[in-house]
């Protein structure tokens, strides 16, 4: 049997590789991972939740920040890419 090893990298480190751009990744326990690629009704779909959200947010002049694919840091070796985030900035 041969053993895998994986080249593992902290966020910063991950943050200065060269990475293709025509792909997007997230780092997983300290491993770059390719993400895989959205169906056309999953992004018709995060389209329509980020109109949405912005115009409740101007409606109800709620504090919310809203974005789409922001990278978040979840520790020194993760980091995630969701597909849009709503924070309250009143909190």
């Amino acid at each position: 049997m041969v053993a895998v090893q994986y080249q593992t990298y902290t966020v910063e480190e991950f943050y200065t590789l060269e990475l293709p751009e025509s792909q997007e990744y997230e780092l997983v326990n300290g491993i770059v991972t390719p993400m895989s690629e959205p169906s056309g009704e999953h992004e018709n779909l995060r389209s329509e939740l980020l109109v949405e959200l912005r115009k409740m947010r101007r409606r109800s002049q709620l504090g919310l920040l809203v974005h789409p694919k922001p990278v978040l840091e979840l520790g020194k070796r993760d980091t995630r890419k969701p597909d849009l985030i709503a924070i309250d900035r009143n909190y």
